[in-house]
Order: structure tokens, then sequence, then C-alpha cells
């Protein structure tokens, strides 16, 4: 922080649950100052949203001569899901070219970083929806730009601004905010539960997205009921979710401790087994093929109105078509590109996953397989060494080179996670097949993300599946 002689603030001044962008823009006018160099004497940006550190806290407490409980919960909001840890709602970047804010609030020369949140579309106070500003391009810092646009959108809203009369708005005893606040920490401390036990989850899959309002919505629903009063407060709720739940015992959990001493995680043991052949009744290539096989009984004849451009991104590659032109060379109708996510949406990005692997991929090959074999886990196939190691990989299915050992201790468990994985795959491209049906464009989506999480418990180890509520399956369960 730069230091001043003086700065014009007096105790009582921030003001409960107020944005950073409302507070530099009235900093600047009744000091004088510039936004940039607002900003940097206080070291606060307007488009951060994080909680200040306890250092940073005590330094504006002591600059502005306000109390440090004051402080704090103006710059480390209560309002927040920094304790919901994985179940939060995904971080979004604040908008540079907009700013959203409540036009009742305005004429109290007021702002709260709740009406910037993309969470909510009311303001909290005043129940009223939000309005939406445009700052109009400029040259220069973004950020400043967006505190000046705020000073000239508030003088013009607000007689008495920057200076207002303590007229008791806002209170922290405002009916709607001491709701969302109490269930907003009460939800942290449930889903923070769950994220400390947690020691696995099913991987981001890039093109289903970012997890939806609402699905975290959903489960933190369910985690901790919400008030009727809060509820329309918020941009998305959905439906509520439910958990089903599978327990594994303590040795289970031994044998995935000592495997990850060795250097071998669940998602590689998993990488591995999803491509082998296993002695489980129904083996992770035969459940894949039986799932492909259901979404075929439904495109007997292609009537897609969309192409997908091979190799191009999601975004920009859809290309609308005539369904009597029939399919073209080189591009692929949502159809076929479901068949495809289903057998390889979880795999990490770049892997091979044809029956021949490519060098790089038979080199990975060779040294998890060679891992998991030391620990015990697959042996060699008998009829698997016809050829020298070094050129059986561009002749056959290396996968079929190994069995997994039916006396494994983990084969209940990767046997859930890939049949979930399946299922949880399967409903998500159907409801979006579905969607694309009823004239939704191909590039949305809205499918679940991290629906199966892995968690330790004094007994061994839960493994859950959220998946959307619905009647027919009685009343929402809580893991």
């Amino acid at each position: 922080m730069v230091p001043l002689p003086s700065v014009n603030w007096w105790p009582g001044n921030l003001r409960l649950y107020e944005s950073r962008l409302s507070f530099l823009a009235r900093f600047c006018a009744l000091n004088g100052l510039n936004a940039r160099s607002s900003m940097k004497f206080l070291d606060v940006n307007p488009e951060d949203d994080t909680p200040l550190a306890e250092e940073a806290l005590a330094r504006l407490s002591s600059v502005l001569h306000e109390p440090l409980p004051h402080v704090r919960r103006v710059f480390a909001p209560p309002a927040s899901f920094a304790g919901c840890g994985r179940y939060a709602p995904p971080p979004v970047t604040p908008d540079p070219r907009r700013i959203r804010y409540c036009k009742a609030c305005s004429r109290h020369g007021y702002h709260s970083y709740l009406h910037e949140t993309s969470w909510l579309s009311r303001c909290p106070f005043h129940l009223t929806p939000l309005e939406t500003a445009e700052i109009a391009p400029r040259s220069g810092m973004a950020a400043a730009l967006k505190v000046e646009a705020w000073q000239r959108l508030i003088q013009a809203s607000s007689e008495t601004w920057p200076r207002y009369w303590d007229d008791g708005f806002p209170t922290q005893e405002h009916a709607q905010m001491a709701s969302l606040t109490a269930w907003l920490t009460r939800a942290g401390q449930a889903a923070a539960r769950l994220a400390q036990a947690e020691r696995w989850r099913s991987r981001d899959r890039p093109f289903f997205g970012t997890p939806s309002l609402a699905q975290v919505f959903g489960q933190l629903r369910t985690l901790e009921a919400m008030p009727a009063q809060i509820a329309p407060l918020f941009t998305e709720l959905g439906n509520e979710w439910c958990v089903e739940r599978r327990a594994f015992p303590w040795s289970t959990r031994c044998e995935l401790d000592r495997l990850q001493q060795l250097g071998l995680g669940l998602d590689h043991l998993l990488d591995f087994y999803r491509r082998i052949e296993s002695p489980s009744a129904l083996s992770p290539l035969a459940r894949i093929r039986a799932a492909q096989d259901r979404l075929k009984t439904r495109h007997d004849i292609c009537h897609c109105q969309w192409e997908l451009v091979d190799g191009a991104w999601e975004s920009s590659g859809w290309i609308s078509v005539q369904a009597e032109q029939g399919m073209r060379r080189g591009f692929a109708c949502p159809f076929e590109v479901a068949l495809a996510e289903l057998e390889c949406g979880w795999e990490p990005p770049g892997t091979d996953l044809s029956r021949n692997p490519s060098e790089r991929e038979w080199r990975r090959f060779l040294i998890v397989s060679h891992a998991l074999q030391e620990a015990g886990l697959i042996r060699p196939r008998p009829d698997a060494w016809a050829l020298p190691e070094a050129e059986r990989h561009g002749t056959h299915d290396v996968w079929r080179d190994y069995d997994w050992r039916d006396d494994s201790l983990l084969t209940g468990l990767l046997d859930t996670i890939i049949e979930w994985e399946i299922a949880s795959a399967l409903t998500a491209l159907t409801t979006w097949l579905d969607a694309i049906d009823r004239g939704t464009h191909p590039f949305v989506r809205g499918h679940p993300q991290h629906s199966i999480r892995l968690g330790e418990t004094e007994d061994g180890l839960s493994l859950v599946r959220w998946q959307p509520w619905s009647p027919t399956q009685g009343e929402p369960s809580v893991p």
C-alpha cells in the first residue's frame, strides 16, 4: 500500500455488503483521486471478489479508521461460497464491459457485491430484477474504467453521493439478507464436510462445460434445505438432487492407500481397467457397447439437421444442414458425436483410444502395465507374447495382453464406478440429443459434472452418485 499523509474517510462510512466497486468509487470522490491511483494506494481491485488476507484487512482498517470486524464483513464477506469447496459454483470473471446493479439501491448511493454475482437475478434487499449498465469502450485499464463508469451512473441516481445519511440501509438484520447469509453458511459447512472426506471425483469433461447453476444449487439444496423466502433471488435453481451410495470395506481403502504409495492413483487404475478384460459379468467394453446400442435404436436413419466439422471446436464447428442432404465426408452428426463421447468422454485429453495405440500411448501402456503387474493387479495372458514387446503395439489389440486378477480387492469398486460413469454419460447424451430434436443448438450443453465421488468413512469408503431428483425416486437423500 502506497503511503499517503491522510485520507478523507471516517469510522462507519463503510457499508455492509458493499461492493469493492462502490467503495473505490466513493473513496475516489471523497479524496479527489482517480481510480487508478486509489486502486494502487489501497491495493484493492474492483474485479477481484476473493476475500482479502488478514494482513490486508488490518492495513485497510488502519488507513480507513474503521473497526477491523467491520472491514472484514465488507472485504471478506459472509454471503459467499468460500467454504463450499468443490461444491461451489464455478468462478465467473466479472465482465469489464458491464455493471449489474439495483435501481432502488442506487438511489441510496449503494451497490453490493451480490449484485454482480451470476447466481443472483434479483436484489436481495428489494427483490427487484437487477439492471445491467453497458460501459462505453475507451482506452485505459478496464478496472479503472469500470469505477469511473459507476461514478457517473451513481451521481445521476443519488443526490447525496458520495456521502450518505445513515438511514439504516442496509442492515445486517435485513430479512432476506439474514436468511441468505445463514443458508450459505449452513450449506457451506455441509459441503465442506463432504469435501474434506473426498479423495476422488469423476473427471472434468471439457466438452460438457462447467457445472451448471442448476446442478450446483440443486446439490446444495439437497445438503441444506433452502428457505422459501430466498428462492426467488436465484438465477437458476433447478430440481433437487438425490444420492445413491455404495459402501466399500476398510480393506478396499487400505489397498487404495497401498497403491497410492506406489504412484498408482485411482485414475491410473481406471484408465487401464476400462480397456482390458475383467472377470466381472459385464466388462467395461461390453457396457460401453450396450450403451451405444441403446443410442443406435433411436437413429436407424439420420434426420439430423446439424453437422460438426471434423477437428473443429464445438463452439464454432456446428453447421445447420437440411436432413435430405445427407451426411458429408469430414462431418459428424450429433448422434455420431454422442457415440464417440460415450466411448472416450472420460479419458484424459490426448489419449489414443484405438485398439492399436500410437507410439506415445504404447510407452504409457508399458509403464502402467508393468507397475500394475508388480503391484499384483494384472497378469499377462499366456498367448500374449508371440512377438517381442517392441513390435507388438502395431499389430494387435495390446489391451488383451493382460487379465485383471479376479482376487483384487478393487474389482467391485472399479466396476461400480464404470457402471455409474457409463449410465451418467448415457443419460446426459440422451438428454442432449432430445434437446437438439426440440430445436436447441448442439453447442448448448447442461451435462452434470463430477457426479461420482469417493469419500473416506470410519468403516472404509463411500462411493456416491449425484442424480437430478424426480418424484418417482421418493424423497431426495443426503450423503
